[in-house]
């Protein structure tokens, strides 16, 4: 997709906090009571924590159901995104440490290049319009900012290779800057291990300001500046310097003061309509975004290539057990050796969207013929044909590509299989007429991936 499409934009997250959601909890509650839960009755978070424990299935549908309607307006043209309107996207329905479950989108708008100097600023502006951590006491999105706040667990923190600080995985707190930057890593001077090694302690040294400030100990946030001329750092081209040392690609550093210094960047429109903890990025390493994409679609899935393996060979040595019973032993073989939780279940079982893109694929078997898997015809038709016919299997893509008429004969295989599909057949399940309808003269909506 990044190779045929291009460079994606915006990377968001959004995670449900179903103990908050209003409107979840009086479902949950007229179908667990039979009352209708009014606006004033307080529930403990252990009542409420009951009620969504008990009702999964609720929960996901009211989960997916929710993200769906915003994904609805941030595909919509001129209302979150304005002017930049989305051309393609992807996303996944992740459940975090096998609870509930998040989503993770990926679009795409404008395009960061390191190696392009003006490319900076245009991305700056972009970022400016459409991510922040500071809004304005009046702003829709304030009352929501704690639910944004992040606070360290046990699971967050790193230790260094010298053992010598613990530090945050997520590399939170974020330091304040007078203005929106994009920082590169620092390549002069690194030779000099001396420099490297000051601008280390010192990057440490306002890392542990950072922990230790208090915000009930100010009245007012004070300024880079103060916090510059504290830790004996000369100027912002300094300060700009120490966090470039130990950065290790391009990274966006949000306008934000002391107070911010916990909160992750959020739009100020899509915060307040979502009303529970929302992330988005400004992407400018697009390998390591899809990495973590990869690594979020293919979590749930390790070790399955290995177990269906073993699987196959223990059913070849099981020769006397009929198809019903290899089908259950291979059923119980995939429920045992899965963990996943309620909601998890509930949207493979009731068969809701845990994926989405805006392009379509296709896959082409491109093995040799004898490794190809095929589908047998019916019963029924195989009856009705001649007993030495070897004629037993459907028609697949390729089949119809070697019978395409002879005005598609300069059409290749990854053409023919993007832009062309079968429509239709006669009644007659013997004689198999083709119908290929061209679906888009320009750019083709279904896209190949031929292995």
């Amino acid at each position: 997709m990044v190779r045929q499409e291009g460079q994606p934009t915006l990377f968001l997250t959004f995670s449900p906090r179903e103990s908050i959601w209003t409107d979840l909890l009086k479902i949950l509650y007229k179908l667990r009571y039979s009352k209708t839960l009014s606006d004033d009755t307080v529930l403990t978070y252990a009542q409420k924590s009951d009620l969504i424990r008990q009702d999964p299935v609720v929960c996901a549908t009211y989960f997916d159901h929710r993200f769906r309607e915003l994904f609805k307006l941030i595909k919509s043209k001129n209302v979150i995104f304005k002017e930049h309107s989305v051309k393609h996207f992807f996303y996944r329905v992740e459940y975090q440490h096998r609870g509930s479950p998040h989503a993770i989108v990926v679009r795409q708008c404008t395009c960061f290049d390191p190696a392009k100097s003006e490319t900076f600023g245009a991305c700056v502006t972009l970022i400016n319009k459409y991510i922040t951590c500071m809004v304005d006491d009046g702003s829709p999105a304030h009352e929501y900012l704690h639910k944004n706040t992040q606070s360290h667990t046990h699971t967050c923190y790193r230790t260094d290779k010298d053992k010598q600080m613990k530090k945050c995985r997520f590399n939170i707190s974020y330091p304040p800057m007078n203005e929106t930057r994009i920082l590169t890593p620092l390549t002069e001077d690194i030779s000099n291990p001396i420099t490297r090694k000051i601008r280390t302690l010192q990057y440490e040294k306002l890392l542990q300001y950072l922990r230790d400030f208090k915000d009930s100990d100010s009245s007012s946030d004070p300024s880079l500046e103060d916090i510059l001329q504290k830790l004996s750092i000369k100027d912002v081209n300094e300060y700009k310097s120490i966090i470039r040392t130990v950065i290790r690609r391009p990274t966006v550093f949000l306008k934000r003061t002391i107070k911010q210094r916990m909160i992750s960047g959020f739009n100020e429109e899509l915060f307040p309509l979502w009303q529970s903890n929302m992330d988005i990025q400004f992407i400018l390493d697009v390998y390591s975004c899809v990495r973590y994409v990869i690594e979020y679609i293919g979590k749930s899935q390790r070790g399955i290539s290995k177990l269906i393996r073993d699987i196959v060979e223990n059913l070849k040595s099981s020769t006397d057990l009929s198809v019903k019973e290899q089908l259950k032993k291979i059923a119980s073989t995939f429920s045992g050796s899965q963990e996943i939780s309620a909601q998890e279940a509930v949207y493979t079982c009731t068969g809701m969207k845990q994926c989405n893109t805006s392009t379509g694929y296709i896959f082409i078997n491109t093995s040799h013929p004898d490794k190809r898997t095929r589908m047998l015809k019916p019963m029924a038709v195989r009856g009705e044909m001649d007993p030495k016919s070897d004629d037993i299997f459907f028609d697949g893509l390729i089949e119809y590509y070697s019978c395409r008429p002879y005005s598609l004969k300069d059409v290749t295989l990854a053409e023919f299989g993007s832009n062309y599909e079968v429509r239709g057949k006669k009644k007659n399940r013997l004689t198999t007429v083709l119908i290929l309808t061209l679906i888009m003269n320009l750019i083709p909506l279904i896209r190949l991936t031929a292995l």
